[in-house]
């Protein structure tokens, strides 16, 4: 817990020391409420007229994220997601520097040409990045094998080329991360949050049970 607090402050206080003589404002801590309010640059699955909001909190290199994609989050997209009982938010929590370049390089290459991230092309890539996590999240040559995996999957490499070294979309993450982690005192990684509660676990039975 405390290593993860460790790593999401140290990358906040790089991105800050970073942008210093920019017009980069550190972010102000909300109340839990507004944090959790489902916003317009949101990567959002699901009907909107879903009565339910799941906001999911990940780190793309924790192997526990990696467990929960590939044994619960198929069901909560073919049985709620899919069948309008809930829309679902990711947010990015990234606990490595790993993390944050495969979340901040995914972001990128999933934007469209109105530069609006498109939630199905980014929920195919994350899923391919957690399923693939052992060869490349814990490597020192991380960005090499990120590249690999993306271009195998259908990425141009020219747009992995151009995403891979964008500072803002980094530094955006970073600063949302530990805005999130104040205000809503997250230390670790998967955290779900259904209507404003965090669940304690993450078994899909558990889910369901706190769906309206």
């Amino acid at each position: 817990m405390l290593r993860t607090l460790f790593v999401i402050f140290s990358l906040f206080i790089s991105f800050s020391q970073a942008f210093a003589d920019t017009s980069y404002v550190p972010p102000v801590i909300l109340s839990k409420e507004e944090v959790l309010r489902v916003k317009e640059n949101d990567i959002i699955l699901g009907c909107p007229e879903a009565q339910n909001v799941m906001i999911e909190y990940s780190s793309l290199s924790c192997p526990h994220c990696a467990d929960y994609y590939k044994n619960v989050f198929p069901k909560i997209k073919s049985e709620l997601i899919n069948k309008c009982k809930t829309k679902y938010v990711y947010r990015d929590f990234p606990t490595t520097r790993s993390a944050l370049k495969a979340t901040a390089l995914v972001r990128c290459v999933s934007m469209d040409a109105n530069q609006k991230v498109n939630p199905d092309e980014f929920f195919r890539l994350i899923q391919t990045l957690f399923s693939s996590q052992s060869s490349w999240a814990f490597s020192s040559d991380y960005e090499n094998g990120l590249s690999k995996i993306l271009s195998i999957v259908g990425i141009p490499q020219e747009k992995i080329s151009m995403c891979i070294n964008d500072n803002e979309i980094a530094t955006n993450i970073v600063s949302n991360s530990f805005l999130s982690m104040k205000s809503l005192k997250m230390s670790h990684s998967p955290s779900l949050f259904i209507n404003g509660v965090e669940l304690q676990s993450l078994d899909y039975n558990n889910i369901t049970s706190a769906l309206k």
